[in-house]
């Protein structure tokens, strides 16, 4: 899923300290949106509305954004991938509200854990290996979600997607963060 990589591809390879400072803003921006959401469900009364799906839906289209600019004319596909997959589940928890009753469910789980892959296949490919371990470390959690999620779908608990995406979008924040100062780093 992810592009042949080599020390000399400039794809995603920030090349100055901007470029690695923009993928941690990127991930301080989920982490705040993540976090936004994870409260609003945790409210009687929502903090700024339906926010349903909300933090995969910018997550998704954030990333999708940065990493386009940080490519600078190459794609990178894992990344967009992932991004994609991401937003498309959000885009099923925000617009279906019979959720555990229909078909979208198993979408939901399929978007979700497409995404998860996507991401454990960018922390197998990229290097420094510091910098790797955080997305293999989130598409490993983002795994482990969408089980979670194909499991209360199953019973019926229609908050628990909400819940699970948004503490996601958390980690992939504090992931793309981590991966951000990893590069900057070395």
């Amino acid at each position: 899923m992810s592009l042949p990589r080599d020390d000399n591809d400039p794809s995603l390879q920030p090349s100055n300290p901007t470029d690695c400072r923009r993928l941690m803003f990127l991930g301080l921006l989920l982490v705040v949106f993540g976090a936004m959401a994870f409260a609003g469900e945790h409210r009687s009364r929502a903090i700024v509305g339906n926010l349903n799906g909300i933090s995969a839906i910018f997550g998704g289209a954030a990333i999708i954004v940065v990493i386009l600019k940080l490519g600078r004319g190459k794609i990178c596909i894992d990344w967009i991938l992932a991004a994609a997959f991401y937003f498309g589940a959000g885009l099923v928890v925000r617009f279906d509200n019979s959720l555990p009753y229909t078909i979208s469910s198993i979408l939901l789980c399929t978007l979700f854990l497409f995404s998860a892959f996507s991401r454990i296949s960018i922390g197998l490919s990229t290097s420094p290996r510091g910098a790797a371990v955080w997305m293999l470390y989130s598409g490993i959690l983002a795994t482990i979600g969408a089980i979670l999620i194909g499991i209360a779908l199953a019973y019926h608990m229609r908050a628990a997607p909400r819940f699970i995406i948004s503490l996601d979008t958390i980690f992939l924040g504090v992931s793309i963060a981590n991966f951000g100062y990893w590069r900057q780093s070395n």
